[in-house]
C-alpha cells in the first residue's frame, strides 16, 4: 500500500484509536455514575507526556482540529511524578505516554526502588481513576542506556500498566510485542506522520541559486537530536574519504557545546567542511531540505522506528543509512542501503545515490 496515504492518514487512524479507548470507558459509566449521553457529547480530554517533544508537538496540533482537546505537559527534565498533581487537576480521559525513560528520573546514582514506587503510583492512579493509559512505542529501550536493568524495569512497568501500545509499522509491532510479551494489550499500527505537512520539493537548482550556493557542490544533510549514539563521528570520517573539497555536511539539531566543539575538531582533522543549522522549524527544515542531495545517517539499524525516512518519503530526498526493516518498509527505492559502521559500504551507497536519476524518484 502507499504509505504517503498511509501517513496523511495518520490523524484519522490516532481518532479511531481514540474513539475504540472511548468505547471502552463507556462500559464502565456504571462504576464511574457518569451519564452516558453527558460523556457521548464532550471531547476526549488527553494529556501528553512529556510534552515538548517536537513529534508530540506536531501530532497535538494536529489533532485540535477533531474531536479530541489534548493537552501537553512537562518537558525531557521532567518526571511523571513532577507534573503528577497537574494531570490530575486537568481530569483527563487518556494518558498518552512516550518514551518511558523520561517517566522516571534517570543517571547512575538514582534510588531506583523510590523511582519505580512513584512511577507505579502515578500509573495506579490512572487505572483506579478510570483513565486510560496508552504508550507509543518509540524503541524497544533508551538509546542512551546507563542501567540496563533499571531502563528495562521501566519499560515492563509503563507497558504492563498500558491500555493501548501504538506501535509505527507492522514490523516494529511484531518485535515490540515479542520482546515484552505485551499479547493482553490492546495494539494499534498508527503510521508515523511528522513530516506529512511538508510541501513536495522543489528545483535543487533554484534553491541554490536563491542561497548562493554552488551547483557543483555536492550536500550532505543528517537530522535530528545530535549525540554521540548516532555516530557523527563516522558519517565524517567516511564522507571526508572522498577527498572532495567541494563536499559539504549539513548537521540539522540542537547540539551540547562540548560535543559540537568535539565535531569541528574532527572535521578540521579530515578536511571536512561541516555546517551546525541548529534546531530548524518545519518551514525551515523544508526550505533548507530543497538544496540537498542526499540525507545520510549512521543509526537507526535496530530501531523500532524513526521521523527519518518520512523526511525523504516526503521531499523526495534519497537517503542512505544503514538498514533497517522500518526504513525500507518506508523508503523502498528512495533508501540506499549501506552495513553499519562500514565506511567502503557507505560510500559505495553514497556514489550509487549520487548517481541515480532522481527524477525517478
Amino acid at each position: 500500500p502507499d504509505t504517503r496515504i498511509f501517513m496523511q492518514n495518520s490523524v484519522a487512524n490516532w481518532v479511531h484509536v481514540a474513539r475504540k479507548i472511548e468505547q471502552s470507558l463507556i462500559k464502565h459509566f456504571s462504576l464511574l455514575k457518569i451519564e452516558h449521553q453527558r460523556f457521548v457529547k464532550k471531547k476526549i480530554k488527553v494529556v501528553f507526556f512529556p510534552g515538548t517533544a517536537r513529534y508530540v508537538e506536531s501530532l497535538c496540533d494536529a489533532l485540535q482540529t477533531s474531536s479530541i482537546e489534548t493537552v501537553r505537559l512537562g518537558d525531557h527534565t521532567q518526571t511523571l511524578e513532577e507534573v503528577f498533581e497537574s494531570i490530575k487537576l486537568c481530569s483527563p480521559d487518556i494518558v498518552h505516554l512516550h518514551w518511558p525513560e523520561k517517566l522516571t528520573r534517570r543517571g547512575r546514582r538514582v534510588n531506583v526502588k523510590v523511582e519505580l514506587n512513584q512511577l507505579k503510583k502515578c500509573l495506579s492512579y490512572f487505572q483506579q481513576h478510570n483513565i486510560k493509559i496508552v504508550l507509543t512505542a518509540h524503541n524497544l529501550m533508551p538509546h542512551e542506556k546507563f542501567d540496563i536493568a533499571y531502563q528495562q524495569q521501566v519499560y515492563r512497568t509503563t507497558i504492563n500498566s498500558s491500555d493501548a501500545i501504538i506501535h509505527h509499522s507492522t514490523t516494529g509491532s511484531e518485535r515490540f510485542v515479542n520482546e515484552y510479551k505485551c499479547q493482553k494489550c490492546t495494539h494499534y499500527i498508527v503510521p508515523h506522520a511528522y513530516f506529512s505537512g511538508l510541501d513536495k520539493r522543489e528545483c535543487k537548482d533554484q534553491a541554490r541559486k536563491s542561497s548562493s550556493l554552488s551547483k557543483s557542490k555536492s550536500i550532505f544533510m543528517t537530522v535530528g537530536l545530535v549525540r554521540p549514539y548516532k555516530h557523527l563521528e563516522f558519517l565524517i570520517s567516511a564522507i571526508s574519504e572522498r577527498q572532495n573539497s567541494d563536499d559539504e555536511f549539513w548537521i540539522v539539531g540542537l547540539i551540547t557545546p562540548g560535543y559540537r566543539d568535539e565535531l569541528l575538531r574532527l572535521a578540521e582533522k579530515c578536511r571536512l567542511t561541516i555546517i551546525f543549522k541548529g534546531q530548524l522549524s518545519q518551514h525551515e527544515l523544508e526550505a533548507t531540505s530543497h538544496a540537498v542531495d542526499l540525507l545520510v545517517f549512521a543509526h537507526g539499524a535496530h530501531e523500532l522506528t524513526s521521523a527519518s525516512p518520512h523526511l525523504s518519503h516526503t521531499l523526495l530526498i534519497p537517503q542512505v543509512s544503514p538498514f533497517s526493516n522500518y526504513g525500507n518498509e518506508v523508503l523502498g527505492e528512495l533508501g540506499f542501503w549501506y552495513e553499519a559502521g562500514d565506511a567502503k559500504s557507505f560510500l559505495a551507497q553514497i556514489k550509487s545515490a549520487l548517481g541515480a536519476d532522481q527524477s525517478e524518484f
